[in-house]
C-alpha cells in the first residue's frame, strides 16, 4: 500500500513540475486509486486537467465526490482559440444566433438562439464531445433570461486556458458586451480579434465607451479591430496614447480599409507614444502635413532602437524621401536605397551597425493627396 501511495504521489508531483498531464500505464486494469486516502486522491485531481477529472468521476460515487471537490483547483484544458460568430441579423429586433467553438484539439461547437427584445433564448449543443457529460450545456427548448445563458456559456468557457478569442459579425449591445468582458479577463488570453463587428446605436448605454474600457482594463497583449461602417471613428486619440502605455510594446492593428474622407487624423502628440507599440496598423490614419519626415521619422527610428519585431501602417500627406531620413539618422545608423522605379514604391532600409536590427520602409501613392507608409521593424 504505500509503495503504491508513493507512485501515486511522484506521478502528480512530475506532472506538476512539467504541467503535462498524467499518462496512465495500466494494461491489467489494476484500481490503485481506491486504495488511497481521500487527502491523497484530493491533492492528486488537482494536478491533472478537467478532462482527465471527468473520466475519473465515473468509476464510482466516492471518486465522484472527490472529483466535485477538487473542481475549482483542478488544471484548465490548454486551448488555442475560442470563436464566437453571429449569424447576420435582417433586423435589430431578430432572434441572434451565436456560433460558439473551442478549439483544443477536438470539434467542440454550440448553437445559441438568443432574442435582445424577450430575452428568450434557444440553446442547442450541436457537438459536445466529452464535455456534455458533466457540463450538460443541452438545456430543453424553454424560455429563459440572458443572465442564464451567459452563465451557462461561461460554465463551459471556464474550463479552459485560451490563447486567443475572436468574435464575429457580432453586434456588440449591453448583452453581448458583458459577454466580451467576461472573456477578456481570462488570464491566459494573449490575443483578441473583433472581426465585422458593430455596435447597437438604439442602445441607452455608451456601449463604445464600455468596450474601449475594457480593453484597456484587460491588457492584451494583440489587439485586432475590424469594424462595419465607421468603425474607427469610435477610437479618441487618448485612447490609443493610454493603450500604447498598458502593455510593454503592445500589438494594436485597426484593419478595417482606408476610405476617403473619413481618415483618422492625429494631433502631433500621439507621434510621442507611437514607439511603445511593438505594432501599430491603422490604415485610416492620415498624417496630412508638408512636414510628415518630423512627424514621422524621429518615433521611427526610436522604435527601430527597441530591437523588437513588428511593423506600422498608416498615410502620410506626401512621400518621405532619402534626404529626409539622413538629417535625422545617428552615427549608429545606416541607411540604403531600395527604390523600385517599375512600382514607383520608395524602399529604405536602415539598419543598426554591428546587429541584425533594421526597418524596412516602404511608401507609394494611394489617390490624389495620399501615401502608403509601411515599416517593418525586424
Amino acid at each position: 500500500m504505500a509503495t503504491t501511495r508513493k507512485r501515486a504521489i511522484q506521478e502528480a508531483t512530475d506532472t506538476k513540475n512539467s504541467r503535462k498531464k498524467i499518462k496512465l500505464r495500466n494494461p491489467r486494469g489494476v484500481d490503485y486509486l481506491s486504495g488511497l486516502s481521500n487527502h491523497c486522491l484530493r491533492d492528486v485531481f488537482e494536478r491533472i486537467d478537467l478532462n482527465d477529472l471527468d473520466e475519473i468521476s465515473t468509476l464510482n460515487n466516492r471518486l465522484e465526490a472527490l472529483s466535485k471537490s477538487a473542481r475549482s483547483r483542478a488544471m484548465k484544458v490548454k486551448a488555442c482559440e475560442l470563436v464566437i460568430t453571429e449569424v447576420v441579423r435582417y433586423y435589430m429586433e431578430s432572434p441572434a444566433l451565436f456560433w460558439i467553438s473551442i478549439d483544443y484539439g477536438h470539434s467542440i461547437s454550440y448553437s445559441l438562439n438568443v432574442s435582445p427584445t424577450t430575452k428568450s433564448v434557444l440553446l442547442k449543443a450541436e457537438k459536445c464531445g466529452n464535455i456534455q457529460r458533466k457540463v450538460h450545456p443541452i438545456l430543453p427548448q424553454q424560455e429563459m433570461d440572458f443572465e442564464i445563458i451567459v452563465h451557462r456559456i461561461l460554465t463551459v468557457v471556464d474550463r479552459f486556458d485560451f490563447e486567443s478569442c475572436k468574435f464575429k459579425s457580432i453586434c456588440f449591445d449591453k448583452n453581448s458586451i458583458k459577454l466580451l468582458e467576461f472573456i477578456t479577463c481570462l488570464p491566459s488570453l494573449s490575443s483578441l480579434r473583433v472581426d465585422d463587428c458593430f455596435f447597437d446605436e438604439t442602445s441607452t448605454m455608451n456601449i463604445k465607451e464600455r468596450f474601449l474600457s475594457m480593453l484597456l482594463c484587460a491588457k492584451i497583449e494583440t489587439v485586432s479591430l475590424r469594424f462595419r461602417g465607421r468603425g474607427t471613428n469610435l477610437v479618441p486619440q487618448q485612447f490609443l496614447i493610454d493603450y500604447s502605455q498598458v502593455f510593454h510594446l503592445p500589438n494594436l492593428s485597426f484593419t478595417d480599409p482606408y476610405l476617403r474622407n473619413r481618415e483618422f487624423r492625429p494631433e502631433i502628440d500621439l507621434m510621442e507614444y507611437l514607439p511603445n507599440f511593438g505594432t501599430f496598423e491603422m490604415p485610416r490614419m492620415l498624417i496630412n502635413t508638408y512636414s510628415a519626415h518630423d512627424w514621422v521619422i524621429p518615433p521611427l527610428l526610436r522604435r527601430l532602437q527597441q530591437k523588437k519585431i513588428g511593423q506600422w501602417f498608416f498615410h502620410t500627406g506626401r512621400h518621405i524621401q532619402f534626404n529626409d531620413f539622413q538629417q535625422y539618422l545617428e552615427p549608429d545608423l545606416k541607411i540604403s536605397n531600395l527604390t523600385n522605379d517599375r512600382y514607383r514604391t520608395n524602399i529604405y532600409s536602415i539598419e543598426i551597425e554591428g546587429t541584425d536590427h533594421k526597418v524596412e520602409v516602404k511608401s507609394w501613392h494611394y489617390g490624389y493627396n495620399a501615401c502608403v507608409f509601411r515599416a517593418f521593424f525586424s
